[in-house]
C-alpha cells in the first residue's frame, strides 16, 4: 500500500492500531497523521542500509525475522506507554 491508502485505511479502522510498518522514508509522515485518531500507535521502519534501533528492520528480511520484530515492539508499547503516564 502507498502513503494515501495506509492513512485511508488508519482513517476507517475501528478500535487501536498498534503498529505501523512501511518504507523509512515515509513512515514518520503516516505515523504522525495516524496518531491523530490512533496515539498508541508505534512504527516498524523498513531501512535499506543496517539497523539503527529495534524500530528498524532492514529491507529482505525474513517472514520469521519480521514476525520476531513486530512481537518484540508489540510486546514493548504498553510498557513505554504506562511510563509516559506515570
Amino acid at each position: 500500500a502507498d502513503a494515501h491508502e495506509a492513512l485511508a485505511l488508519g482513517e476507517v479502522h475501528e478500535g487501536k492500531l498498534r503498529l505501523l510498518i512501511a518504507d523509512a522514508a515515509q513512515a514518520n509522515a503516516i505515523a504522525d497523521e495516524l496518531r491523530n485518531s490512533h496515539s498508541e500507535l508505534g512504527v516498524l521502519r523498513v531501512v535499506e542500509n543496517s539497523e539503527s534501533s529495534v524500530n528498524e528492520i532492514t529491507r529482505a528480511y525474513t517472514q520469521q525475522a519480521l514476525l520476531e520484530r513486530v512481537e518484540v515492539l508489540l510486546k514493548v508499547a504498553p510498557q513505554l506507554a504506562s511510563a509516559t503516564v506515570a
